[in-house]
């Protein structure tokens, strides 16, 4: 399964799979023992990201964007992204977690 990504700002891939694909792509990175980063994307970061460059980069290194905030499923709604929603990060982890055991 691959991740379905739209750019924002010109800087930052955000994923736009739902819960259960991401999911799946934790689990898939999981047996494969490959390292994968998720940053839980909210406007506040976006806008520590414009006055911090190192957290900028850490962002935009991530292997996931997910959109935590509603200003963030906001932004892509306005730029034209029809079927976008909101991917809480403290869901996505517990999900995950369930899985896990």
């Amino acid at each position: 399964m691959e991740a379905i990504t739209q750019e924002i700002l010109d800087a930052y891939e955000i994923t736009l799979n739902g819960k259960s694909d991401l999911i799946q792509l934790i689990k898939t990175c999981w047996k494969e023992s490959r390292p994968l980063r998720i940053v839980t994307f909210n406007p506040e970061m976006l806008i520590a990201c414009e006055k911090d460059t190192s957290f900028k980069k850490a962002i935009q290194t991530a292997n996931l964007i997910i959109p935590d905030g509603i200003g963030i499923v906001l932004l892509l709604q306005k730029l034209g992204v029809k079927s976008v929603c909101r991917q809480p990060g403290i869901e996505l982890a517990w999900a995950a977690l369930k899985e896990a055991i």
